[in-house]
């Protein structure tokens, strides 16, 4: 038997998924209210319109992001790769358990960061995404050296999550991590257990 939805927050994953499973210009508020089972009336009390619900759902996915993913790399341990294996953990986590996670790649590839205002966000996705990954590589490298790993690694991360979202596999983004770690390992001579770990 199906429940309805009424309050704002689950409004706000019910438009994540839609969002990530057909697209931000596709899903109509409609969309939206019928997965609900709940009148658009309703929805328009909560939220303006889909451009003002939209924006609840990237800050909330920005959230998760922060508190589940991001903050490993700002943890007080000094085993750089382990900041790394948490960071990873947490990522497959995310991605594997809950799809709407993909929102901000969906808007990505729907280019909606070159719209006002979508693109506020989905730039802060991406420099938190810069922010942490290079505060993990900065242990390390030199600053401008750091600058350009983190970078790079985010772009390769985007590139991760698409194939992800199409293969509905991790290993994509298990590739690029391990990758990382092989490289941190060689940088500091060491070479760690999670190279014999099943997982990787």
């Amino acid at each position: 038997m199906k429940t309805t939805i009424g309050n704002a927050d689950d409004i706000i994953a019910v438009a994540a998924v839609l969002f990530t499973e057909i697209g931000y210009r596709t899903t109509s508020l409609s969309d939206i209210s019928d997965r609900c089972l709940i009148g658009t009336c309703k929805q328009s009390e909560l939220f303006k319109d889909k451009e003002a619900l939209a924006l609840e759902v990237l800050a909330a996915a920005q959230l998760r992001l922060d508190t589940l993913v991001f903050c490993h790399a700002y943890s007080n341990t000094t085993v750089i790769q382990s900041k790394l294996v948490e960071m990873y953990n947490a990522s497959r986590l995310l991605f594997v358990n809950d799809k709407s996670n993909y929102v901000f790649v969906t808007f990505i590839i729907e280019n909606l960061h070159r719209v006002s205002p979508f693109a506020t966000p989905i730039n802060n996705y991406i420099d938190s995404c810069n922010a942490a990954y290079y505060a993990v590589f900065s242990a390390i490298y030199a600053d401008v050296k750091a600058q350009s790993l983190a970078c790079d690694f985010v772009s390769d991360l985007q590139g991760a999550l698409i194939m992800m979202r199409v293969s509905g596999s991790v290993e994509p983004l298990r590739q690029l991590f391990k990758r990382s770690l092989r490289m941190l390992d060689k940088t500091s001579g060491k070479l760690n257990a999670h190279d014999k770990n099943p997982a990787w």
